[in-house]
């Protein structure tokens, strides 16, 4: 199962704000931007950012 952040708010703006701060936190990217839900609820979602591939040679000389 793939790691998901949500992100719930009362307006498309908090929701948008809350999802961008997440994002800028933890260096994840945005998967849903702010969809309204029933009533007067915004939900938005992000996934982790992969990580960089590490080289085995790092720190290596020759």
């Amino acid at each position: 199962m793939a790691v998901r952040f949500g992100v719930m708010a009362a307006t498309e703006q908090e929701c948008a704000e809350a999802l961008a701060l997440l994002c800028a936190t933890l260096g994840a990217r945005v998967v849903q931007q702010p969809a309204q839900l029933a009533g007067e609820r915004w939900i938005a979602r992000a996934v982790p950012t992969p990580a960089a591939p590490v080289r085995e040679d790092r720190g290596r000389e020759g």
